[in-house]
């Protein structure tokens, strides 16, 4: 089934792509929740404000890299699925990721569609704000209070994660059959 050239690339990038993904979202998360006191969704006030919109754009800026990443997943993902459909029998695991991977697109749509606004305050080359600190600072706050855009990500998070343990465990695995 991997046996071009071009099969073993789409698996590498989607390997490399997922885990840059998985990688750069949770220091995303961790970068964003920094900047609140621990357990709420208040501001750390020994946070100048300076400081504060940094760590916003730093946040924003990775969430870009995130984006990217998980696109590129998605497609390379899309076509490995493809490539090994008619495992899916055999091997329980492949279905079982399939159908995760499948759940995960739109959930990290919503996440990144959520993310929109916030790109919208920066400007891409330079860091620099584009709206005023206060409505930038709001925007990102009611980010984080969002129940369901942090649900989302949570469960975004722990599906790529669930993937990962599915293909080095590799449960429903039917070892009589040859390939």
């Amino acid at each position: 089934m991997f046996a071009t050239r071009f099969s073993r690339l789409v698996l590498s990038l989607f390997v490399l792509a997922g885990a840059l993904w998985l990688g750069i979202a949770v220091a995303r998360l961790a970068v964003g929740y920094d900047a609140f006191i621990t357990g709420t969704v208040m501001l750390k006030s020994k946070l100048s404000q300076p400081v504060l919109l940094q760590t916003i754009w730093l946040y924003t800026s990775l969430g870009m890299w995130t984006t990217i990443a998980f696109g590129v997943t998605s497609v390379m993902g899309l076509w490995v699925i493809w490539l090994v459909r008619s495992w899916f029998k055999r091997h329980g695991w492949l279905l079982m990721s399939a159908i995760l991977f499948a759940i995960m697109m739109p959930a990290q749509a919503f996440v990144i569609d959520a993310d929109l606004l916030l790109w919208s305050f920066f400007d891409y080359h330079t860091g620099m704000p584009l709206a005023q600190p206060g409505e930038i600072i709001n925007v990102f706050t009611s980010r984080f209070s969002n129940q369901a855009i942090g649900i989302t990500t949570s469960l975004v998070l722990l599906s790529g994660f669930t993937l990962v343990l599915f293909t080095t465990m590799r449960p429903l695995h039917n070892n009589t059959t040859e390939e």
